[in-house]
């Protein structure tokens, strides 16, 4: 084989970008189109395919293609470039592994220990973040911060919740009982800190969905419900969550694979569909009479929403 032939395997042209991103729009619903649509640009995504399998032979390309085809039940989102390069040039031993990363739904024994929260020691938040909005725990962290910003805080989820929805008059009064009481905090390392925050900030989100899904098994079963062990690889020290395919993207895409917002709810009556991400079934129920439930192949809310619900706990 000449040297220029080589050469031409080696590089491919952005006709096989284009094969590759097409590929995996049909193979996907959440394909590189849509996903970096929302994300970042589509241009973006041609520019990080085309750097991630520039070394790449053509047969190489195939081979990804190919194991990308054959995944059987594949999940919703497709492979970042990074992770098709990666699928391309695994050897077959290695292919074995991976593509257990990529397969649909694995666990499904829903978590029997619902509304724990784990910071210092498993702590039952769920009763207490009732009638919490994002903003309020949006807020209560930011008083946290201002009792001492050095301090790992290991508050009690009904002291949380005061902090949450005390008015400015008189969290002025709390905050200085708060931050002289020894037990309410104790001092931790500036390294680690935003960890800390964003492990809390997760936990509460698992917390509020679990509260927001809470008696929806009545209707229709539900067994994949996420748990603190699902987002044991996530980086929780990224200094930038709202990035592109930062913290709260990947967050996002696990709950997405979960298939919660594949139940679709509503009222025969009014026709009005019940969204997750704004209240709880709960109280939706309490509003609306013959209510009728159904799993749908796609996702609603979208990934787009899902992201910017979690960026709410973590801004």
């Amino acid at each position: 084989m000449s040297s220029a032939t080589a050469k031409d395997l080696k590089q491919p042209k952005r006709l096989n970008v284009r094969r590759v991103i097409k590929t995996l729009d049909q193979l996907y619903e959440f394909g590189p189109s849509r996903y970096y649509d929302w994300f970042k640009t589509i241009e973006d995504a041609f520019s990080e395919f085309e750097a991630s399998i520039s070394d790449l032979t053509i047969g190489e390309i195939n081979l990804g293609i190919s194991r990308i085809e054959a995944i059987d039940p594949r999940k919703r989102i497709s492979p970042l470039p990074e992770d098709f390069s990666k699928i391309c040039t695994a050897s077959d031993s290695s292919w074995n592994e991976i593509q257990e990363n990529y397969k649909d739904k694995v666990e499904t024994v829903r978590n029997p220990d619902w509304f724990k929260v784990v910071i210092e020691e498993e702590i039952d938040f769920g009763e207490n973040l009732s009638g919490l909005t994002i903003g309020d725990i949006h807020l209560g962290f930011e008083r946290l911060e201002e009792i001492n910003p050095s301090y790992k805080i290991s508050s009690s989820p009904e002291d949380f919740f005061r902090i949450c929805s005390a008015s400015e008059e008189n969290w002025n009064s709390m905050k200085d009982t708060y931050r002289n009481t020894e037990t309410f905090g104790k001092p931790k390392e500036i390294i680690g800190i935003k960890q800390d925050r964003n492990q809390s900030a997760l936990n509460i989100l698992l917390a509020m969905l679990e509260r927001n899904f809470l008696e929806v098994d009545d209707l229709i079963e539900v067994n994949n419900f996420p748990i603190a062990s699902d987002f044991k690889s996530l980086d929780l020290e990224l200094s930038e969550p709202k990035s592109p395919f930062g913290l709260t993207s990947k967050i996002a895409e696990i709950l997405i694979e979960k298939g919660l917002f594949e139940i679709r709810i509503y009222s025969r009556d009014t026709k009005e569909r019940w969204n997750p991400l704004r209240e709880s079934f709960i109280e939706f129920r309490k509003r609306l009479d013959n209510v009728h439930a159904y799993y749908d192949i796609r996702s609603s809310p979208d990934l787009f929403e899902v992201k910017e619900w979690v960026d709410g706990f973590f801004i």
